[in-house]
């Protein structure tokens, strides 16, 4: 973010008054600095995650951009409240600046909400007159019913293929990790926003930290965890390492300058007995080969 203020001089001109310069960007900011491309690594997992929200062109991202798009106009929505025959039910009537109206109907009892702009059947997600009247009811969360599998990422973790003819579906235990660890991360980010401007509760919650540090690197000395590479790609592609390693890396090539066709052993013997014989200072014979690369050098 960036301010310039300008002095107006009469009709001569102006000159520059002010420049003020910040670097305001969301990465910056301590709950995501863990997120900057200095901080991370992108592990098999990761680039299996990113290669399944490239074939399905969706993702947490998306559907941030298309509910910023969605909700961003709501300061220009006033809501009027009809309540209708049902108890439960109330009717909602968003109108904005520009004279479009949207009608509403919320029900308490299970937490349905329909409004005539269909917004929510057509791309499966809610429309900011949902999201005013929720404001208005002081709903601070989604419900669950309007959470679709679209835009979650953990419906992506799971593989899309199979292997050594396994059921890859009932992988729903990475499924539960991953929202572990997930709702991990947001209690500690939150519990640091909350104490990074008082140094004695800062100084606390560090302490804690290394207290459960230190119990965890006991505990994995004592072999009472796992933390083998090879278990979390066992876990991650849902099957167990094979005992015989048939597919093997490929022969290492040189690459390096013009590529040359691959001679026969047949071609080769052909070229052999073309070449003129030499005798060789070593072993007193005439054959392909010199004092340099002699049979006999190896029996010295």
């Amino acid at each position: 973010m960036a301010r310039v203020a300008f002095c107006i001089l009469g009709h001569d001109g102006y000159i520059l008054s002010l420049f003020e310069e910040q670097h305001n960007h969301p990465l910056i900011s301590l709950p995501y600095r863990p997120f900057l491309k200095i901080n991370r690594n992108i592990d098999l997992g990761h680039k299996k995650f990113i290669l399944n929200y490239a074939k399905a062109n969706i993702g947490t991202l998306k559907s941030y951009r298309m509910f910023i798009e969605s909700v961003e106009s709501e300061s220009g929505i006033l809501v009027f409240k009809t309540p209708l025959n049902s108890e439960d039910a109330s009717e909602y009537q968003n109108s904005n600046v520009s004279g479009m109206i949207s009608t509403v109907c919320y029900c308490e009892r299970d937490g349905t909400a329909q409004c005539t702009c269909k917004n929510y059947e057509r791309i499966g997600l809610l429309c900011r007159h949902i999201f005013v009247v929720f404001k208005n009811l002081k709903i601070e969360k989604i419900p669950d019913l309007y959470v679709t599998n679209r835009w979650c990422k953990f419906h992506l973790l799971k593989p899309m293929f199979d292997v050594g003819g396994s059921e890859m579906d009932k992988v729903s235990f990475m499924d539960q990790n991953k929202t572990l660890v997930s709702c991990l991360m947001s209690n500690i980010h939150f519990c640091i926003v909350l104490v990074e401007h008082n140094p004695d509760l800062l100084l606390a919650f560090s302490d804690i930290i290394k207290q459960h540090k230190e119990v965890l690197i006991d505990k994995l000395q004592d072999g009472k965890l796992s933390s083998d590479t090879s278990s979390v790609f066992e876990n991650f592609c849902g099957t167990s390492a094979p005992s015989e390693v048939r597919v093997l890396p490929p022969a290492q090539v040189c690459t390096k300058g013009s590529s040359k066709r691959i001679k026969g052993g047949k071609e080769v013997s052909i070229e052999e007995t073309k070449k003129t014989k030499r005798l060789c200072q070593t072993c007193k014979e005439y054959g392909f080969h010199d004092r340099r690369n002699c049979p006999m050098n190896n029996e010295k």
